[in-house]
């Protein structure tokens, strides 16, 4: 009898399990949702400033312009694992790509010098070059300045995928002194992000960069490296 009565108990907790599983399944997420968070340490700043940019430091599709004081700096086209970058003050043209089993950066000055190396290293620092320009935290000790970030976001939720739409800010603040700070204020749209205004201010005088993001219609067209020169020295 104590075993038959054991054999039901576990028996009717799993078709107590089975029922809430089935429930679970069926549940759906319907209508409008806001949200919002913020932290107050580096570690936790680092953390929603990462989770913010994640979908584009994924996408492989984009063209990242980048203006500092309203003039273009620099035209980024990234096409899977080629990216192509061109820079406007210098006229020069960079490019990262992968041949094969091999990475090369290649770089073209006034389409006259032109040079090209085999290297991973060099496509590393090439390839996702904005990525720099976001990549100050790292550089900050913890203990340095005063870190707070805020993330606001609105989204609509349906069944129908298509249907569903979101969009959220972010405002990271670094700040180390009255004159020497680091604000970033950007917006996104359905998880990727298509513009950050960065405020940097050295010694009272602050500097505005601006970097904008589309997606879905970059190209690039790797050249032709049989008349380039191979540099076989790494700087």
């Amino acid at each position: 009898m104590k075993t038959k009565r054991i054999l039901a108990i576990v028996l009717a907790a799993v078709c107590v399990l089975s029922v809430l599983a089935l429930t679970a399944c069926e549940f759906k997420i319907e209508g409008d949702e806001t949200w919002s968070y913020s932290a107050e340490d580096k570690e936790g700043s680092v953390q929603l400033f990462s989770n913010f940019f994640e979908e584009t430091f994924k996408n492989t599709n984009q063209v990242v312009t980048i203006t500092s004081e309203g003039k273009t700096m620099s035209v980024e086209t990234i096409d899977g694992t080629k990216d192509c970058t061109t820079y406007t003050e210098t006229g020069a043209t960079a490019y990262a790509f992968v041949d094969g089993d091999k990475y090369i950066y290649a770089v073209s000055s006034n389409d006259i010098d032109k040079s090209y190396w085999e290297s991973k290293d060099y496509y590393d620092m090439n390839y996702f070059v904005f990525k720099s320009r976001l990549g100050v935290l790292d550089e900050v000790p913890a203990d340095a300045a005063t870190f707070t970030c805020e993330v606001e976001g609105s989204g609509k939720f349906s069944e129908d995928e298509s249907k569903q739409s979101s969009t959220e800010t972010l405002k990271l603040s670094v700040v180390v002194s009255e004159d020497n700070k680091l604000v970033i204020n950007a917006t996104s749209k359905n998880g990727l992000v298509e513009k950050a205004t960065i405020e940097t201010t050295a010694d009272g005088k602050t500097r505005v960069s601006v970097i904008s993001f589309e997606y879905g219609s970059a190209s690039v067209t790797i050249p032709d490296l049989s008349s380039w020169t191979l540099q076989t020295e790494l700087n």
